[in-house]
């Protein structure tokens, strides 16, 4: 895959410890975990796509901010790209040589995500057309009209994964973050 996102830096690698309990459920969907925020009482009409950093959706962080989002009306799905072998398993190990974890981590996303994707909206709908707009016009883009809308929201290693995505029809808007 073509990005115009550099290669996973240091920056990448550092993270903060939040804390809190996550309200989601991880779910296989395509044979793949998946973190699944739920809006509150609300059947989900909002989805966005997460893909998340290094640390993986499986990661405290990722699923605190996914519950934020799903707390606000938005159905949040997480695939675990990483299959439970996250940066964060690797903080400690010396010597680890992150490129190449990186390389290869990509290389199975590659294999793992379109059928993902392909179940995801078999499983929660289908959407209309693209429109890629800045984040602060991401959450107004939304409508609350019975057609499903799905966005995309990517971190550091996740975010060529939404400019691969937003250029689809069925996406109608996405952000990608990277220092």
């Amino acid at each position: 895959m073509a990005t115009l996102a550099g290669s996973v830096g240091a920056h990448c690698l550092q993270t903060v410890q939040h804390v809190g309990d996550p309200r989601g459920t991880v779910e296989k969907i395509a044979g793949v975990n998946t973190y699944i925020a739920r809006p509150v009482g609300g059947a989900g009409d909002k989805v966005i796509l997460f893909f998340a950093d290094v640390f993986g959706a499986l990661y405290v962080n990722s699923k605190l901010l996914m519950d934020y989002w799903a707390e606000n009306g938005y159905l949040v799905l997480a695939l675990d790209y990483f299959e439970g072998d996250s940066y964060g398993f690797h903080l400690d190990e010396k010597g680890f040589d992150v490129q190449a974890w990186v390389k290869a981590k990509q290389a199975r996303t590659e294999v793992l995500l379109p059928p993902w994707i392909d179940a995801v909206r078999q499983q929660y709908g289908d959407s209309g057309n693209a429109l890629c707009l800045h984040v602060d016009e991401l959450t107004k883009s939304i409508t609350t009209g019975s057609d499903k809308k799905y966005v995309c929201v990517g971190y550091c290693y996740g975010a060529p994964y939404v400019m691969e995505h937003v250029k689809k029809d069925w996406i109608t808007a996405g952000t990608a973050l990277s220092l």
